[in-house]
């Protein structure tokens, strides 16, 4: 096994340990709203966990930029959040990285 598929496997099991998610539905390319069904207290969980275990520095992760808020709000009906969606992968390559990699891949390496 590559370390690249040790780490998704890794990310993997988080997931569907934090958030009972069944193993069979996630792929690396799943994202964890759209996909997995994560939000609000449930995705503030995850990503506060992911960070920790994983020792990825948060540095420039913003939880607004990518989940909704727990709750309904009526100002969300009229004016959906726009959101960043967080993929597998994006949780894999911050792994790697040792940092918040932010999705879309035009996060630049530190220098």
């Amino acid at each position: 096994m590559s370390a690249k598929a040790g780490v998704l496997e890794r990310v993997i099991d988080l997931v569907v340990d934090e958030t009972g998610a069944r193993r069979g539905k996630i792929r690396e390319d799943s994202q964890l709203g759209e996909d997995l069904g994560i939000d609000g207290d449930d995705a503030d969980d995850l990503m506060d966990r992911f960070f920790r275990e994983f020792s990825v520095d948060r540095s420039g992760y913003n939880f607004l930029d990518h989940f909704g808020m727990e709750g309904f709000r009526l100002k969300d009906l009229i004016s959906p959040p726009r959101t960043i969606p967080v993929r597998i992968s994006d949780l894999v390559r911050s792994v790697e990285a040792g940092r918040w990699i932010r999705p879309g891949g035009d996060d630049p390496e530190p220098k």
